[in-house]
C-alpha cells in the first residue's frame, strides 16, 4: 500500500501549491521531499504527508510519546507545565477554582501533562487516537475528537500536536466544537521561522522527525483560526532550544536519560557529545527553579532565539 500522498495544497490557508515556494529538500519514510513555505499565510510543511498506512508505520505501542518516565514528577517538567497552565488560566480570565476548569489534552501521550494538571486541582482529562491499552486510564481514554460532546471543555491544549497534522483545519474545527464559548486553545510546536530552522535547514532536528509535517508560525495560525471562526485575543510567545542549538545531532543528547539534575556531577565536556549533554543537564536544572526559568523563557522570546512556538487564542471576544 502507498505510504506518501503529495500535498497540493496549503495546509493552513488552502492555497494552491504553486503559491508556496520549494525552500530546501528533506526525506520522509525514506523518501525524498520538498518543504515549502506559503506565501500567503507563512506556514511551512513537507510536500508530501502520510497516508493512513504510513500514519501505522509512525505510530506504534513504542512510540516514543507513549513511554512514562514519570517525567511530570520530575520538578524541570513540573514547573513548564505549571507556568503554561497559568498561562491558561490567565487567558481564560476565571476567578473561578481550579477544580471548575475542564482541561482536554489532545494527543496527551503517556499522560504526563494531564497528571500536572489533575495534581494541580484541575478536571483534567487526556484523549490519544493511538494511545495503547497500557497507558490508558478513567482520564486518559483512546478517542477522537469527534468523540467529544459539543462546548464540553473550557481549555483545549495541544503540546507537539499541531505539527503533526494531516488535515489541520478540519481538526481545529473540531477543536472549536467541543470548545465552551469563554474557551480558549492552547498550542506548542516547532517553529516555522525559528532561527535554527532558517540556519540549519534540512539539518533542523524537528524536521528529522516522519511525524513533523507542518511548522506553524504566528502569522498562519492567525489567517487559519480566523478562518475556523475564532474571534477571541490570541498572544503567542518563542520558546524552546535557543539557537544555536537545533541540529540534527543534538536529537541524541534529547533521548538522554539524564538522572541527576546536578549539573556538576559526573559531566565532563571534553568532548562535543560531552558538552551537549553539559548544555542539557544546564537547561534541565534551570527549568527545576520556577523563577530563573521564568526568566530564561522571558530571554528566549524577546530575543526571538528559540525553536518552538506557544501560541494561545480564544473563541470568542
Amino acid at each position: 500500500m502507498q505510504d506518501l500522498l503529495q500535498v497540493l495544497q496549503c495546509p493552513g490557508c488552502l492555497a494552491i501549491v504553486e503559491k508556496s515556494d520549494n525552500i530546501f529538500e528533506t526525506t520522509i519514510l525514506n523518501n525524498n521531499c520538498h518543504v515549502n513555505k506559503c506565501t500567503i499565510c507563512g506556514l511551512v510543511y513537507k510536500g508530501q504527508f502520510p497516508t493512513s498506512c504510513g500514519l501505522d508505520k509512525i505510530y506504534s505501542a513504542e512510540y516514543t510519546h507513549f513511554n512514562d518516565g514519570g517525567e511530570w514528577k520530575k520538578n524541570h517538567y513540573y514547573y513548564s507545565a505549571k507556568q503554561k497552565l497559568d498561562r491558561c488560566k490567565k487567558m481564560l480570565n476565571s476567578k473561578a477554582s481550579n477544580k471548575s476548569i475542564r482541561i482536554l489534552d489532545v494527543g496527551c501521550g503517556s499522560g504526563n501533562f494531564v497528571s500536572v494538571a489533575r495534581d494541580l486541582g484541575y478536571d483534567a482529562y487526556g484523549i490519544d487516537p493511538h494511545l495503547p491499552s497500557h497507558c490508558q486510564k478513567p482520564y486518559l481514554e483512546n478517542k477522537n475528537l469527534d468523540e467529544i460532546s459539543t462546548s464540553s471543555f473550557n481549555i483545549v491544549v495541544l503540546l507537539n500536536v499541531a505539527e503533526h497534522l494531516v488535515s489541520p483545519r478540519e481538526f481545529f474545527m473540531e477543536v472549536y466544537r467541543i470548545l465552551a464559548n469563554d474557551g480558549i486553545v492552547l498550542l506548542t510546536c516547532p517553529y516555522g521561522n525559528s532561527l535554527a530552522r532558517k540556519f540549519y535547514q534540512k539539518k533542523w532536528n524537528h524536521l528529522l522527525l516522519d511525524e513533523h509535517l507542518l511548522f506553524w508560525t504566528p502569522k498562519s495560525l492567525s489567517i487559519m483560526f480566523s478562518e475556523i471562526g475564532f474571534k477571541g485575543g490570541k498572544n503567542f510567545r518563542i520558546a524552546g532550544t535557543p539557537f544555536p542549538w537545533g541540529r540534527v545531532q543534538d536529537v541524541e543528547v534529547q533521548k538522554t536519560d539524564v538522572k541527576h539534575l546536578n549539573i556538576l556531577k559526573g559531566v565532563s565536556p571534553g568532548s562535543k557529545s560531552n558538552f551537549r549533554t553539559y548544555i542539557t543537564r544546564v537547561a534541565q536544572y534551570i527549568q527545576s527553579h520556577e523563577k530563573t526559568a521564568n526568566f530564561v523563557r522571558c530571554l528566549v522570546h524577546y530575543t526571538a532565539s528559540g525553536d518552538y512556538l506557544e501560541y494561545v487564542i480564544a473563541k470568542n471576544k
